[in-house]
């Protein structure tokens, strides 16, 4: 992943200054972890209907949808624990791409002579025009708050609209084309592209200071952002042209990319969970990630198309054909955290340890003086454990690194085995000398302590490469965001 430069700002079409600084990103290379989370769940398919049904959202219980059973496109919800379907809008036009919050639904109303934003108060049974029919489209909404895209195609502004007063705000109206805007509380992100062939970046606003924070790569191609609490997730076209999912945590300025084979895209975030489209397979998939313990699983196995997913809390929905037509499915997880055991003694087992060393020393049998055994080895530098398992041997010296850490008192011929904290440099040097009668061995085993992913310090210094179930995965990789470019606007 390229560096990302100083950028300049053309200010022919700012509305106020702007400040830029260089995005950093480095790249670092995953390394196994000692266990893995574990991913149960329920699949349950929420609607029958043989028409087709796409594009769901969730909320709660509540889960919306776009249906094609009228001739025409409709929205719908279901209650998944009844599995109702209810039909909110009965127009001969179109409606479509929806959003659920609590128990408020918005939708983009298609009817002439303009695309609007329309509100549906599932406890009421009430409809709201929230936008006058002025070209708006797309809405997302969290609490009051609901943003759209406002405009032409060929000139599309990000805007919001309060569900309570219906007073509208232009939240980002520039010469550039803005859109695809979500909203997590105080939150807005969105795409942002100089023109229509441009490449994307992904920008977070602040409603409260009206910060801008821009996200990405200048030269990749950023596009579909979610947003909830910190976590900012979002599709990017790789040098290589697959998309990979990107995750940036607004608190800690860290970010990776969940850098799997084929095409990651469509990512939604509910909590510390991430849940994405992958064709890995041939197929399309709905996946899930952990942000935190660094695992990855599908929810679904088998040869059915699975898409257009969204996410709440322990809920994944989507489109999928498992029962011959495009319905729309839920499956709900719980995500247990891996287990880091160690174990308590080394001689017997060495549950969360990995060698970082190990030989064997034998007194010749010939007798005569005893000669000292030098061995050299790199390692990663830090604390460690020096086991010992003893063949019948009444006496050993030991140095490492010049540090003396086997002695003769360690040893008579009943003592089989023994262990002593160390510490080992990136270059290390044992030195070994078996006193006792000829014959007799021992064997020298030099231990580290596994890094537990259940850890959320230490997931934020690695990245697990490999899947639940011990299924292969491709890296993936931790980028360090370093800098992000900042904008204020007054």
């Amino acid at each position: 992943m390229a560096a990302r430069p100083p950028t300049l700002i053309d200010m022919s079409h700012a509305r106020s200054p702007t400040i830029t600084a260089g995005l950093v990103f480095v790249m670092l290379v995953a390394v196994a972890a000692p266990s893995r989370a574990q991913l149960t769940g329920t699949t349950t398919q929420l609607t029958t209907n043989p028409a087709t049904q796409l594009d769901p959202a969730i909320s709660g219980d509540l889960v919306v949808f776009t249906d094609l059973r009228n001739s025409n496109e409709d929205v719908y919800y279901v209650d998944v624990t009844t599995l109702a379907e209810v039909r909110v809008t009965t127009s001969t036009t179109n409606q479509r791409l929806n959003d659920v919050n609590g128990t408020t639904i918005v939708y983009t109303d298609l009817t002439p002579p303009a695309a609007h934003i329309a509100a549906f108060d599932v406890t009421s049974g009430t409809t709201t025009a929230l936008t006058p029919a002025a070209a708006d489209q797309n809405p997302r909404i969290d609490g009051a708050t609901v943003v759209f895209e406002h405009g032409t195609a060929a000139n599309l502004d990000v805007y919001a609209v309060d569900t309570a007063t219906l007073a509208i705000t232009a939240l980002a109206a520039t010469a550039a084309q803005e859109l695809a805007p979500v909203v997590s509380g105080t939150r807005v992100a969105f795409e942002r592209r100089a023109t229509s062939t441009a490449p994307g970046e992904i920008v977070v606003l602040d409603l409260t200071t009206m910060t801008e924070t821009v996200l990405g790569d200048a030269t990749l191609d950023d596009k579909r952002p979610d947003i909830d609490g910190d976590l900012v997730v979002w599709d990017q076209r790789t040098p290589a042209g697959d998309l990979d999912v990107m995750i940036y945590d607004l608190s800690t300025g860290l970010g990776k990319a969940l850098a799997l084979a084929g095409n990651q895209r469509a990512a939604h975030v509910s909590g510390r969970v991430v849940a994405f489209d992958d064709d890995s397979s041939g197929t399309s998939d709905v996946l899930v990630h952990h942000v935190d313990w660094l695992v990855t699983s599908p929810i679904a196995a088998g040869p059915a198309t699975e898409f257009l997913n969204d996410i709440d809390g322990g809920r994944v929905v989507y489109t999928g054909n498992a029962a011959g037509n495009f319905d729309i499915w839920m499956f709900e997880f719980a995500l247990e955290p891996p287990s880091c055991a160690v174990s308590d003694d080394l001689c017997v087992d060495t549950t969360g340890y990995t060698s970082a060393h190990a030989s064997s020393y034998q007194r010749s049998e010939d007798g005569g003086k005893p000669t000292t055994d030098v061995t050299s080895f790199a390692a990663a530098p830090g604390p460690a454990v020096l086991a010992i398992h003893n063949h019948g041997c009444s006496s050993a010296v030991g140095t490492l690194n010049g540090e003396d850490v086997i002695f003769p008192s360690d040893f008579n011929q009943q003592v089989t085995c023994f262990t002593r904290d160390v510490t080992l440099a990136a270059d290390n040097t044992l030195e070994v000398q078996v006193r006792s009668v000829p014959g007799c061995s021992i064997d020298v085993a030099i231990l580290t302590e596994d890094e537990c992913v259940g850890d959320a310090a230490a997931a934020a210094e690695s990245c697990e490469a490999s899947a639940f179930g011990g299924t292969p995965a491709a890296l993936c990789g931790l980028v360090l965001l370093a800098l992000a470019r900042v904008r204020r606007r007054r």
